[in-house]
């Protein structure tokens, strides 16, 4: 036994030297083949060295011929070689010094020596080969060769523009100002005066021709600290300005200030004003834009915004500042009137945290368009403050919601007799016309629409009732013929004992204590209840969902009948994605704490 596996561990031990042997000899085979590549290239034998070494395909090998190649001063095969071994900067090295640029040219994109580069650049432009040598001159940062070329042997000033614009080289800067001179190009000499941080020649040569619009847009664009009165999109859009930093300081004040001195000397007090703004002296700006304001007070009393208005409005939107704000409003009083004066009354008083005074504003602005017969238009005026206010933590006044209900009652009525909810559309009517003094344009056609939906609903005493004030003397003669007959003798042979179709009871968001779906002042609790955009009815607590774009509350269920003939929310007038209306949890999260004793939006449903 003990023979035995002494056998076995013989035949293992002569299996490991023999493949140990194999392995010796493939290094030994490998060495030899090595050598006698690098014999062949010193005997002279250039193309059969080359051939073997591309065999044995080893970058060492590779590095060891190229030495060698290299030494014999058989510069191209040396080149080859260390191209192979991964060394293309020494490759480069030898292409670009035996004039071989089509060999070197592909290495360059790889070579990161900007020497090698300025190297190769300047053979090629040696070689009278400009376009090549002005790109290998970006390639190396020389921004001055790259300048140089494009004006004195390619003829391509923009070309050199562009470089200098994305470089910022001061000194190539300089030469193309130099250029620009020459050739009467003003504005660019501007430009590059200014890139080259010779702001003072900047500035008289833009005073001498003209071009102080440039010299300011450009100076702008170098500032990198703003004033934050320049993020503004009013007065930013109006000085051309395309930047949007909100540093604290600007790193060109004196410059600006000049600037504004140059225009204002000029009459160009626009200008001049938004030239103070970037300098922080908004006292001077807000003055200068007030004077052209009032220069345009015409345009401003036949609708038409000035824009120098909206600048000194848009420095005390920023600036908070009040005794500037009573400047612009003192303006606004004296030299505007109606819808004009109260939007910017309403600007103001929000910039100045005035928020009662800017939803009476508001509730004004709103009145004036109702009076009108513009019902959309007052809407969304209502909306608009409604989340502005909202936005600003601020709680709308229970006027201005109160408002806002009537009015969306009053736009849900075509969208609910289209849908056939006469009895819904009859509800809100009743809520319109119960205030219809609010409607002096269309009281007739508002009350006609009460009386025929009312009939249609089943709530025959409240038709008659308006029925009855429809031929009143001051009405009778406006009625629809169409309608006028029937109204007639719906007066004249009233029902003994009319029908009324009761209203349906919804609990109380709050409390729990039933009420009359429409009525949306709890009489228990006495909170004023959220009301449902899609239908004008009380939120209901189990079905409360939102707008995904508004954020006002919906009973889900109605709010997507709606969307589902319209696509639109009904307050908003926004397209609304169905997938994105979902119920909301714990709805009333967001109304704890603001119980509020006045009537309900609308003499109170």
């Amino acid at each position: 036994g003990g023979g035995g596996g002494g056998g076995g561990n013989s035949a293992y031990g002569n299996s490991n030297n023999n493949s140990n042997s194999n392995n010796n000899h493939n290094d030994l085979e490998l060495a030899c083949r090595c050598g006698i590549v690098r014999v062949t290239l010193q005997l002279g034998d250039l193309r059969q060295g080359r051939l073997m070494a591309i065999q044995i395909d080893r970058q060492d090998l590779y590095k060891e011929c190229a030495a060698i190649l290299e030494a014999m001063q058989q510069l191209t095969e040396a080149a080859e070689m260390y191209e192979r071994s991964g060394q293309l900067e020494r490759a480069a090295i030898i292409y670009i010094q035996n004039k071989n640029f089509s060999a070197a040219a592909p290495l360059m994109a790889k070579v990161s020596s900007s020497k090698l580069q300025l190297q190769f650049a300047k053979a090629k432009e040696a070689e009278g080969r400009y376009a090549e040598a002005a790109a290998a001159y970006d390639t190396a940062g020389d921004i001055g060769s790259v300048v140089r070329l494009c004006l004195e042997k390619l003829n391509a000033p923009q070309r050199a523009y562009a470089a200098v614009r994305k470089s910022q080289n001061q000194e190539a800067a300089k030469a193309l100002a130099k250029y620009c001179l020459q050739t009467q190009d003003f504005a660019g000499a501007v430009e590059f005066l200014l890139l080259a941080q010779q702001l003072d020649q900047a500035f008289d040569i833009a005073q001498g021709h003209g071009e102080m619009d440039a010299f300011a847009r450009i100076l702008e664009k170098m500032s990198t600290g703003f004033s934050p009165l320049t993020s503004s999109s009013a007065v930013a859009a109006a000085s051309s300005s395309s930047s949007s930093s909100s540093s604290s300081a600007n790193n060109y004040p004196k410059d600006f200030i000049r600037i504004a001195q140059y225009y204002e000397n000029r009459g160009e007090y626009e200008k001049a004003g938004d030239m103070y703004v970037k300098c922080d002296q908004t006292s001077q700006a807000v003055k200068l834009f007030l004077k052209v304001a009032q220069a345009n007070a015409s345009a401003a009393a036949n609708g038409i915004t000035p824009a120098a208005l909206e600048k000194a409005v848009n420095v005390v939107e920023i600036t908070k500042n009040e005794r500037l704000s009573l400047a612009v409003l003192d303006f606004v009083n004296e030299s505007l009137d109606g819808l004009i004066r109260d939007e910017y009354r309403f600007k103001l008083n929000i910039a100045l945290g005035l928020y009662s005074d800017a939803a009476a504003d508001a509730l004004s602005l709103a009145q004036l368009e109702q009076e009108a017969g513009n019902y959309r238009v007052a809407h969304d005026k209502l909306f608009v403050t409604v989340r502005q206010l909202e936005k600003l933590d601020a709680q709308p006044p229970i006027e201005l919601r109160r408002g806002l209900t009537l009015l969306h009652s009053y736009t849900l009525v075509k969208s609910l007799i289209a849908m056939d909810d006469h009895i819904t559309a009859a509800r809100m009517l009743v809520r319109v016309a119960r205030n219809i003094s609010k409607f002096p344009k269309h009281v007739v056609q508002i009350l006609t629409s009460t009386v025929i939906e009312c009939r249609r609903a089943g709530m025959r005493k409240t038709a008659f009732d308006y029925a009855s004030m429809l031929m009143r003397p001051e009405y009778r003669d406006q009625v629809n013929p169409k309608y006028k007959k029937n109204i007639e003798l719906m007066v004249r042979k009233p029902e003994k004992d009319p029908e009324e179709l009761p209203e349906t009871d919804c609990p109380c968001p709050f409390c729990q204590a039933l009420g009359p779906e429409t009525e949306l002042q709890c009489s228990e609790c006495l909170n004023v209840i959220p009301f449902d955009i899609a239908t004008g009815k009380r939120m209901n607590l189990f079905d409360w969902s939102e707008c995904p774009n508004c954020k006002f509350p919906a009973n889900a269920q109605p709010f997507l009948r709606v969307l589902a003939v319209e696509g639109r929310c009904p307050m908003c007038n926004d397209v609304v994605d169905v997938k994105m209306v979902a119920k909301v949890l714990n709805p009333l999260t967001r109304y704890r704490g603001k119980r509020d004793d006045e009537v309900a939006a609308a003499g109170g449903g």
